[in-house]
């Protein structure tokens, strides 16, 4: 909480960069001064990338930190800075100056203002407002991220991902939001799945009728109930429980309404 706060001492440390710097929220007065990191002094990688990932990471803080009982508003006000370097004008993340102008020669696949990807890439990484992005786009969220999953031929480009990741997509859990604990129901590929948490808590997600041809959900249970929605409360985590979900060769309707319980 302290490293996202108060300007620290290495905060302009070079050492081990540019993968792992000793100095952790660069410029952090300037960036709470700006509320964006502005390409040209924010002494990162790039400017967009941080106001991203500082975004988000101040959202999970406050989600901590109210379970502490701590004073959190601040830190919720800042998970929505990620808009401050959202430009309405190409619909994408873009670099921007500490003078408030943005930078040149903007494409999509500009990596300027960026880490190890592209405006393209991380103009997604809002896990923790959706709602807010897709507003932003102004109804073509959909079709853009239905687009971006695809090639110039209309066939699936996926591919990539971490080890945890995959994990959890072979499980058919994913979570939501980081510093939350809803999980996402996907498609899991095996069976049954018995997760054991260090606390003694069991999750149990079984699937028997999943298969190279069943790949579509068609129905939820959550400790013998079904369940409209596409995705498990905190409970589920923190309490443990089984869920079964029945698989199909086709898509259906489920988890498409909008319930939100």
């Amino acid at each position: 909480m302290r490293q996202a706060t108060v300007q620290n001492v290495d905060a302009e440390n070079d050492g081990g960069c540019p993968g792992q710097c000793t100095g952790q929220r660069q410029a952090l007065n300037t960036y709470l001064a700006k509320q964006y990191a502005p390409q040209d002094a924010c002494h990162c990688w790039g400017g967009a990338a941080e106001t991203l990932e500082n975004s988000l990471a101040d959202f999970s803080l406050a989600q901590w930190g109210s379970r502490l009982g701590a004073d959190v508003q601040s830190l919720r006000e800042r998970g929505d800075w990620w808009k401050n370097t959202y430009d309405p004008a190409v619909g994408y993340q873009r670099a921007r100056k500490a003078d408030g102008t943005w930078q040149p020669g903007f494409t999509p696949s500009t990596d300027v203002g960026f880490a190890q990807g592209s405006s393209a890439t991380y103009t997604w990484m809002v896990p923790q407002d959706v709602s807010g992005l897709a507003s932003l786009m102004n109804g073509s969220a959909v079709q853009r991220l239905d687009a971006f999953f695809h090639d110039e031929n209309g066939n699936w480009a996926v591919k990539g991902g971490s080890a945890l990741r995959n994990v959890f997509a072979a499980i058919g859990l994913f979570p939501q939001t980081p510093g939350r604990a809803e999980l996402l129901v996907g498609s899991p590929l095996f069976p049954k799945v018995e997760v054991r948490r260090s606390n003694g808590v069991r999750l149990t997600i079984e699937a028997p009728a999943t298969s190279d041809t069943n790949q579509y959900v068609q129905s939820l249970a959550l400790n013998g109930r079904n369940r409209a929605e596409s995705w498990l409360p905190e409970s589920f985590i923190t309490h443990g429980g089984r869920v079964v979900v029945q698989m199909g060769a086709a898509p259906t309707d489920w988890g498409a309404a909008p319930v939100d319980h």
